[in-house]
This record gives C-alpha cells, sequence and structure tokens, in this order.
C-alpha cells in the first residue's frame, strides 16, 4: 500500500486493538485536558435562559424554558440553580459522546488514515473546544446536539423528523438558522448527489426541510409585529423572583430578551466588519479553519470552484454572519471550527476518503502548537487555564503519538494488520 497515492481508502477489514485502544485513551486525555481549560459552572446569563418560557405570551428562547418549568411543576418543584446545572452538564456530556462519537465513526471509515488522526488532533485541542465548555449552560451544546441528530435523521431519510427537529431548535435559540439549517440542507443536497436513486429525497420531503425556514420567518415576523412594551419589566421582575440571579443581569438579560431582529440589526449591523476581522478572533478561529478546509479539500478531491465546494464554504463561513446583530465575537467566530468540523462528517457518508497527504503535516503541527499555547479570550473576565508547561506536559502524549506514526511512512500498515 503506497501512502502518497491519490487513491480512495478501502474499508480496512481489521485494526490492531492495541493500537485503537491506545489512540482513543490519547484523543479522550487530549479533549478532557482541552475542556478543563476553561470548563465552569453556568453563569447568570445563562440560567437567565433556562428561565424563559411562554407565561407572559409567545417570545424567542422560550423552549427550553417551557419544558423545565411545566416537568418541575407537575413534579412539585422549582427550576434551581442546581437543577440548571444539572442538566447544563447533561446537555455538554451529550454534546461531547456526539462528537466522539463523530471521531470515532471518522477513524473507522478511513482506515484510521493519518490525515484524519491529524484532523482529530487539531480539533480535539482547538479554541472551539475550549469556548464549548466555557460556555456551559448555554444553548449552543444543545444546537449542535440537535444538528447531529437531524444530520443522523436525513441520512436514515427520515426528512420530517429532522425539519422537526430543527424547528425547534429555532424556537430554542435562533441562530441555529446559520448554525444548523445551512449544513443541514447541505446534508440533504449530498443525499440528491448520491448516485444512489433510492436515497434522493422526494419533492414532499424537500418541503418538509423548509419547516425551520418558516419557524423562523414566523418568529421574526412576531417578535416584530407583537411588540409587549411591557414585556422587559414583566421579564424583570420574574427574574427577580429567584435569588441567585443578580440585579444587573435580570436588567441586561431582560432588554436583551425583548429587542427585535430588526432593531438588533439597526443598532448592530454598523460593527460587522469591525467584529469579522478582529484580530484576537482571527487568532483563535482561522488556524483550525484552514486545517479543516485543508483536510476536505486533499481527502475528498472536491474540485474548488465547483457548486459542491461553493455550498460548503457558505455553510462553514455562515456561523460568521451573526456579527450582523451579536457581539460575542470570540464564541460566534469559532461556530465555524464546529461546523467545519461537522461538514467533514456529512462529506464522509457520500465521498470516499483519498490517501494520507503530506502537505498537511507542517500546517497541521503548526496549528496545534497554536491550539496549545494560545490563550483563548474567555467571557466574564476568565482565564484560559494551564501554564505554558503544564500545558506542554499535558499534550506531550498526542505530540509523541503523532510524531511517532508520522516518522515511520509504513506505519499505516503496520497498525492495520491484525
Amino acid at each position: 500500500m503506497n501512502l502518497l497515492r491519490g487513491d480512495p481508502v478501502k474499508a480496512v477489514p481489521s485494526i490492531n486493538l492495541s493500537f485503537k485502544l491506545f489512540l482513543y485513551a490519547v484523543i479522550f486525555w487530549t479533549l478532557g485536558i482541552t475542556v478543563a481549560r476553561a470548563i465552569r459552572l453556568p453563569n447568570i446569563y445563562a440560567k437567565c435562559h433556562w428561565l424563559f418560557d411562554y407565561r407572559f405570551g409567545f417570545m424567542k428562547r422560550g423552549l427550553v424554558g417551557a419544558v423545565c418549568n411545566n416537568i418541575t411543576a407537575i413534579l412539585g418543584k422549582t427550576v434551581t440553580s442546581d437543577l440548571i446545572s444539572i442538566l447544563s452538564g447533561i446537555a455538554f456530556g451529550l454534546f461531547i459522546i456526539g462528537m466522539i462519537l463523530i471521531m470515532i465513526d471518522l477513524l473507522e471509515e478511513s482506515g484510521y488514515e493519518m490525515n484524519v488522526i491529524l484532523l482529530i488532533a487539531v480539533f480535539v485541542s482547538s479554541p472551539f473546544i475550549v469556548m464549548s465548555a466555557h460556555i456551559f449552560g448555554y444553548f449552543d451544546n444543545i444546537l449542535y446536539l440537535i444538528l447531529m441528530l437531524s444530520i443522523y435523521f436525513v441520512e436514515k431519510k427520515l426528512f420530517l423528523t429532522a425539519a422537526v427537529i430543527s424547528s425547534a431548535a429555532i424556537l430554542i435559540h435562533e441562530s441555529y438558522l446559520v448554525i444548523g439549517v445551512p449544513l443541514l440542507y447541505f446534508s440533504v443536497f449530498m443525499k440528491c448527489c448520491s448516485d444512489d436513486k433510492e436515497k434522493k429525497p422526494r419533492v414532499r420531503d424537500i418541503i418538509f426541510m423548509s419547516l425551520p425556514i418558516f419557524v423562523f420567518i414566523f418568529l421574526f415576523v412576531y417578535g416584530t409585529i407583537n411588540k409587549d412594551n411591557e414585556l422587559n419589566s414583566k421579564l424583570y421582575h420574574y427574574l427577580n423572583s429567584f435569588d441567585y440571579i443578580s440585579t444587573n443581569r435580570r436588567r441586561g438579560v431582560s432588554h436583551w430578551q425583548t429587542i427585535s431582529f430588526f432593531e438588533l440589526f439597526r443598532t448592530q449591523s454598523r460593527f460587522f466588519m469591525r467584529r469579522l476581522f478582529q484580530l484576537d478572533a482571527i487568532a483563535v478561529f482561522v488556524p483550525g479553519l484552514i486545517i479543516i478546509l485543508q483536510f476536505i479539500y486533499a481527502s475528498f478531491k472536491i474540485k474548488v470552484l465547483s457548486f459542491r465546494s461553493i455550498f460548503l464554504q457558505i455553510v462553514i463561513l455562515a456561523p460568521l454572519t451573526m456579527h450582523i446583530i451579536a457581539f460575542d465575537t470570540i464564541r460566534l467566530s469559532l461556530n465555524s471550527v464546529g461546523i467545519g468540523f461537522l461538514t467533514i462528517w456529512v462529506l464522509k457518508k457520500d465521498l470516499p476518503f483519498f490517501k494520507f497527504d503530506p502537505g498537511m503535516i507542517v500546517p497541521a503541527f503548526i496549528v496545534l502548537a497554536v491550539n496549545f499555547f494560545t490563550r483563548v479570550p474567555l467571557m466574564d473576565n476568565c482565564v484560559d487555564g494551564f501554564t505554558n508547561i503544564q500545558r506542554a506536559l499535558f499534550y506531550l502524549p498526542l505530540f509523541a503519538v503523532l510524531i511517532f506514526f508520522i516518522a515511520d511512512k509504513t506505519g499505516s500498515e503496520k497498525i492495520n494488520k491484525p
């Protein structure tokens, strides 16, 4: 087997078990270290959103709170700070499990090709994972989990199910429109382009997939024309009934919860270019994104100017449009890395992997060094954890494994022997 040939990877019938266990142990260790750099309990802003429901009428971001408040009411309980932390932990845990399953799927499908190992090494040490741990309690993890499930249902041709749960995601947080919906539609597009005609969705299925768009349009129109001038005050006094919500946060969250999309665009859009090219944001999300794009074009042999290429670039860059109305610049920019990784998972379902591209080695190691030692700007004056010496020691196992297998050009052949 020539590792440098541009041939599709064929399924490997047997993989050395000890290699698999060792590789997974290092990947999980690295993932754990990256999470530990920034994980924390939900902040007050996150807790507020778990409390919002539809008691004052229909509004954005009310679905999670409505479900929680109704269930706790049936049980004769209230939504406490500890309960929010537990539910946030479950959501984050499921998000991590989902990402791990995708990593395992990519490794198994590729026959443990070095390109895939490098990609996963970059991803598990990336600022995206750091930020995902830091926003523990936010709805981002839930949105990604729903997106993974939606893509899975598209793969199983359950288009209506995918559309329904994606529509629920819009009601959880409207940002799903640019984080999840483009990739969901790209997964449907990949099904349409499949050579297997039996996999092609019917016109009815395509109509079903428009449901998330209609839900967002309804949310947008309702929030614009149905203005409740007292809603801000109602939410403030409602949050005031929870002693774990500080006064400053009550005012701020109530304000941003009740402002319309149109008003957000009017007041925030002028900062779009400044946020898009903010240097500290570029420093943390562009390096990983470069590796993801290099992997896509090297491993799937996609023509740069093809419709598929243009579509996937729109999908990956779509989260950046949130800078038009929102100001969590670092957090929002890093979504392109998370969506880029999931895009590879979608492509894998219908396109073959190609052999190891040695051109990925140097860029991947440069990005790994950036991931290891960059201080990701976090919210609430928090600091990205561990000293440089600690990071060097903690990430050493991953670095050593990569060096070992790359140094031996025939390593792939050896590890694939039963």
